[in-house]
């Protein structure tokens, strides 16, 4: 079974690959925390603040304050902190391409 290599470049300038058999069915996006759904499907060149702020994700009761990035990269889980302070005043260095099977945490404090 031939294996199809996905490749991103997140904004803090790891690179990062990720294997996705092509027979497999689609890896979702995992989110946590004050959000209204638990996973969404996986979109190429999708960043974590563009999820969150998509209407129906994150619960509209609650002011978000906190947003990470959990990523299993080579066995070995990475956090990514973003920082949407940077992002909404127009600063997207620490917005990251989001991955098959990441997760988006998303926190009010």
């Amino acid at each position: 079974m031939k294996i199809a290599i996905r490749t991103a470049l997140l904004g803090l300038g790891l690179l990062v690959s990720c294997a996705k058999s092509p027979k497999a069915g689609p890896v979702p996006i995992r989110l946590e925390g004050a959000v209204v759904t638990t996973s969404v499907e996986w979109e190429a060149d999708l960043t974590a603040f563009e999820l969150v702020s998509r209407p129906g994700v994150c619960d509209p009761n609650v002011p978000i304050r906190q947003l990470e990035l959990h990523r299993t990269v080579d066995g070995s889980p990475l956090v990514i902190p973003i920082d949407l302070e940077k992002i909404r005043s127009g600063d997207s260095s620490s917005n990251a391409l989001l991955l098959p099977g990441d997760l988006v945490r998303v926190g009010r404090e």
